[in-house]
């Protein structure tokens, strides 16, 4: 705790204040290291390293078999196919979901979730702090096995620097931090709020988020997938001009498909933090669980 109030103290706060934020730093802290040990020894992790490898095997496998000369689809295309096709509609869906709602819902099953709720602890800062280990864990993973399926398509190409430039990387990775942060969100509020939030989180992803690209274009905005999709690279929208149900609606601009996505975490943050201090538990209540 003291190394959190030198660092406040060069900021030059006044006492009060000072006080306030190095306690929600240590105590944002603590939150983090107990929930990043029960993640580390979780046997959801290694599921969710597995899955993560999935691409991975799958761009082994294209390599090997693909031929080095012609008649083989240019790397890029191969790359932002996987991308789109396993990472952002795939991977990313399930490792959010499963990482996200287990934050409070693990909680709830182990019968923890009272001992947890009684500490001295804003519960704002609770959610933070499970959020922003989520994010940390659910994000390294991912970004790490994009990184390393990029650079299997990358070996494909000889002209390396062309390859470089004409797949963004980091722009795929900026996609799907984006995503984890923002489906994180949704799902912790649902680990938070609902009883079975996993049949909650595919019934958002599955059947609303399935359903309104199918309505008129406004409706079609209400979706976080929409906005991700915004982020990749040289994204076509699909549909055309042919009637109510195959309206096409345009990617939004990056900049403001960021900052969406960003509010919408913010957003179900809030609730979630409302949600727990709406909600009353007890020991009784935790067996029915």
């Amino acid at each position: 705790m003291s190394d959190f109030s030198e660092s406040t103290a060069e900021v030059g706060l006044p006492g009060p204040i000072q006080n306030v934020v190095a306690r929600s730093l240590y105590q944002i802290w603590a939150i983090v290291r107990l929930t990043m040990r029960n993640l580390v020894v979780s046997k959801r992790t290694i599921l969710m390293v597995l899955l993560a490898c999935v691409p991975i095997g799958i761009a082994v496998i294209m390599r090997s078999v693909m031929p080095e000369e012609g008649g083989r689809p240019a790397s890029q295309d191969l790359f932002t196919g996987q991308f789109i096709g396993l990472y952002v509609y795939f991977v990313v869906i399930l490792t959010t979901i499963f990482y996200g709602t287990s934050l409070f819902a693990d909680e709830r099953s182990q019968r923890t979730i009272t001992f947890l709720l009684i500490r001295p602890l804003p519960r704002e800062l609770i959610v933070l702090g499970k959020f922003l280990t989520y994010v940390v864990s659910a994000g390294a993973l991912l970004v790490a096995s994009l990184a390393v399926t990029y650079s299997i398509f990358m070996g494909l190409d000889r002209d390396v620097t062309l390859f470089r430039q004409t797949v963004p990387f980091l722009e795929c990775a900026r996609a799907v931090v984006l995503a984890v942060v923002a489906y994180g969100a949704v799902f912790t509020f649902c680990g938070a709020t609902f009883k079975r939030p996993v049949i909650a989180a595919f019934f958002y992803c599955f059947v609303w988020e399935s359903i309104l690209p199918y309505l008129p274009i406004f409706l079609k905005k209400l979706t976080v997938m929409h906005y991700v999709q915004s982020l990749i690279p040289n994204w076509i929208p699909q549909g055309g001009a042919g009637g109510l149900f195959t309206l096409r609606v345009e990617p939004t601009p990056p900049a403001t498909a960021v900052w969406t996505l960003i509010g919408v975490c913010v957003a179900f943050l809030i609730l979630t933090a409302l949600s727990l201090r709406m909600k009353e538990y007890s020991f009784e209540k935790e067996k029915e669980l």
